[in-house]
């Protein structure tokens, strides 16, 4: 099968979409005969492979832009469909970026159209419906069960058997736990992601300032909201790391005994502009379960899609720092629980959640279809 990856991520870069690119590129490209990622390159490909820890190399084109949004997007979508060369009926193009993609489907390809949220309006409502009435758009693939509800309410039940739903991923890791078993002094509690809104920063705040023998870091953020936060608070226990190459995030992870995930009632994107709470399937849950740590998460109904309470995370209100702060405490007392969580969350990750059985599935519902 010939595979062109259509993307608008710039690679490499800090943005989660641009993990979720690259590693469903690596998975999706050792599946295919003849397989192409188009995206915004912004170094040498070797560079951007070494940034994401990806070690199969497959093929990058860089697809030229501008910084005017409809314009830039529109022309995008031309420049990498003709990027794409002659024969495009005989290659599959799959990807997120909705013009792109609509453009393949105009030109005669088969394609595959992934969405992370509700079309944005009503030209992006207009052409998703083109997208699920076409008969060369095998499907549509979603990131939440809460994601597929929402499009089948909005665009009738006939997108039913039209949309799949593939939560995000993480890789299956070859590490091995040491539990304490008794409590720790000095525990080290991690959160690992950007530092926007809605994200829960302040709660880890507050967390720390109530439990001062605990050591509180966090991973990731813009120098923007890096410098914002450092401004605003100032505490020995809070340790604000900044962001590192993906390829890095591994060896930090080893120093974390509990990871936290409070994701607030409201979630913005990296613009700011966008309500994710709703639909999303982050990363960065993934990613911890795959550590096999114990994780607190925000009780939030699409996270319960992949969580569950007391078997494989401890979920707790999402702006209660005192709930917070009780169940870092329960976990730092009880070892057992520890390793029962982290266990039961990397299990549930392995058979359920790799990119690697991410991608399969895709492959699977594209040879059923065609």
């Amino acid at each position: 099968m010939k595979i062109d990856y259509i993307s608008v991520s710039d690679i490499p870069s800090d943005s989660a979409n641009s993990v979720h690119v690259m590693k469903m590129a690596r998975e999706l490209s050792r599946l295919s005969d003849d397989f192409r990622l188009f995206c915004k390159l912004h170094s040498l490909d070797s560079d951007a492979f070494e940034y994401y820890g990806v070690s199969n190399k497959f093929r990058l084109v860089n697809v030229f832009t501008l910084n005017f949004p409809i314009v830039s997007a529109l022309l995008y979508a031309i420049i990498l469909n003709l990027k794409r060369g002659l024969g495009v009926w005989s290659r599959l193009a799959y990807g997120r970026h909705l013009l792109s993609i609509v453009l393949a489907n105009f030109i005669g390809g088969r394609v595959v159209y992934e969405s992370h949220a509700m079309p944005s309006g009503k030209l992006a409502e207009f052409l998703e419906r083109y997208l699920l009435g076409s008969g060369k758009c095998l499907f549509i693939v979603v990131i939440s069960q809460s994601l597929k509800n929402d499009y089948v309410a909005l665009m009738g039940e006939a997108a039913e058997a039209k949309i799949l739903v593939l939560h995000d991923g993480a890789d299956k890791l070859d590490i091995k736990n040491e539990f304490s078993k008794e409590g720790i002094e000095k525990l080290n509690v991690g959160y690992v992601g950007h530092l926007y809104e809605g994200r829960g920063v302040e709660v880890i705040v507050g967390c720390a300032k109530l439990r001062p023998n605990y050591n509180f870091y966090l991973l990731g953020g813009t120098p923007e909201d890096l410098d914002k936060w450092k401004r605003r608070v100032e505490l020995p226990n809070l340790i604000f790391l900044g962001h590192k190459p993906h390829s890095e995030v591994d060896r930090y992870y080893k120093e974390f005994d509990v990871l936290l995930a409070p994701y607030q009632n409201k979630v913005s994107n990296r613009t700011g502009v966008s309500d994710t709470s709703r639909w999303m399937s982050p990363m960065k849950v993934f990613e911890y379960m795959a550590q096999g740590r114990p994780i607190i998460c925000s009780k939030i109904e699409v996270l319960e899609e992949v969580l569950s309470d007391n078997e494989n995370a401890i979920l707790v209100n999402p702006d209660s720092v005192e709930a917070w702060v009780a169940s870092i405490d329960r976990l730092n007392e009880d070892p057992v629980l520890r390793e029962y969580l982290g266990g039961n969350a990397r299990r549930d990750l392995e058979i359920n959640y790799t990119w690697a059985a991410r991608a399969e599935k895709v492959i699977e519902n594209i040879l059923s279809r065609i």
